[in-house]
């Protein structure tokens, strides 16, 4: 079974990081999957491109004019025309609208589209109405699958949570140490959705009660200007930090003591994932995406509303959380949220009428 992902990609975050461990386990199940990854013209090679040279995963880089391209779409139909694909999958609002117009029935393949989780944007705007007209053009797709449970499943619309390699790691939990200085940190685009506007302020607050604590920001984006004049006119530059995108993860998750989410959107966050696979204690935001997600994974999950107090309460409850707790989040990973089991799905997916 031949299958094309289609992905237009900002960065090697979430989505990314699911599409290549999916193709890496389809691989293995003996699929031929290809990465479709757009980009604009004379864009240079993107950092999802360059991490499917490293893993061995087929990518057809493709460019063309930025925006919602008919034509360029059009032509990169007729270039994968020859390859005979089963499968059209797509990964986000842009190719969810121009394979939904482009696609005239009846087809040689089914379409299949992941929603990976929505951008919010207040007022009427550029990306709103894109994500108007997914919403609007999915009806055409055979089968749209959501990551989290929040969205209600049906025959053609199914629920697939997002799935990771388990790293090989064998440092165990470590315990909090109350002389040192804990280190919380986070991986992500520096985008409005991701709230770290809220974490630079929480953390002016807990400097103001002379904690003990820092914060590590790793990821780059359209914000990461006003960001870092917000840490320096709060005068914390002491405390949090802004740090390019790192491909490191086993290095960064080494570095800190407790992972944040705090997010006002999530589809099915791979980072929290990712930090309960490295042993990790976490604390995110209480929002549907990381509330589903903590709840499978943690008998006593630690989730906090906007506020500062309730910030800080929840990084004194990581701290105290019990080493067995952390543990079993990764235990729960290895049954519930393995690549292999995604894969397995979206086969299974594949392969219905």
């Amino acid at each position: 079974m031949k299958v094309a992902h289609f992905i237009d990609s900002g960065g090697l975050y979430g989505a990314e990081k699911m599409l290549l461990t999916l193709c890496k386990e389809q691989i293995k199940l003996g699929l031929e999957p290809l990465i479709v990854s757009c980009g604009v013209i004379d864009e240079p090679p993107k950092a999802l491109e360059i991490a499917c040279e490293k893993e061995g995963v087929p990518c057809l880089p493709w460019r063309m004019k930025p925006g919602l391209n008919l034509s360029g779409c059009k032509n990169l139909l007729k270039h994968l025309e020859p390859m005979k694909f089963d499968v059209f999958h797509s990964h986000g609002y842009k190719f969810n609208i121009l394979l939904a117009l482009l696609t005239i029935r009846p087809t040689n393949y089914q379409l299949v589209a992941t929603i990976h989780g929505e951008t919010k944007s207040s007022g009427p705007n550029k990306i709103t109405l894109f994500q108007f007209a997914d919403r609007m053009l999915r009806f055409r797709f055979d089968k749209i699958v959501h990551v989290t449970t929040q969205n209600r499943a049906s025959k053609a619309r199914r629920v697939i949570f997002n799935g990771i390699n388990i790293p090989k790691n064998n440092n165990s939990p470590a315990p909090t140490n109350p002389t040192k200085v804990i280190t919380i940190g986070t991986l992500g685009r520096l985008s409005q959705e991701k709230n770290y506007s809220f974490l630079i302020d929480a953390m002016h607050h807990l400097k103001s009660k002379n904690l003990k604590i820092k914060c590590k920001i790793h990821g780059e984006g359209s914000l990461q200007s006003s960001l870092q004049e917000q840490i320096e006119k709060l005068q914390i530059t002491d405390t949090v930090s802004i740090l390019p995108f790192t491909k490191n993860i086993a290095e960064f998750f080494d570095s800190i003591d407790i992972y944040i989410n705090c997010s006002t959107t999530e589809g099915m966050p791979i980072s929290l994932l990712e930090a309960a696979a490295f042993n990790k204690r976490v604390i995110a935001s209480n929002i549907n995406g990381n509330k589903t997600l903590l709840n499978k994974l943690y008998s006593n999950p630690i989730l906090f509303d906007f506020s500062h107090d309730a910030f800080e309460y929840a990084i004194e409850s990581a701290l105290k959380a019990p080493i067995s707790e952390i543990i079993a989040a990764r235990e729960n990973i290895s049954e519930l949220f393995s690549g292999s089991s995604m894969a397995k799905q979206y086969y299974l997916l594949y392969k219905e009428a």
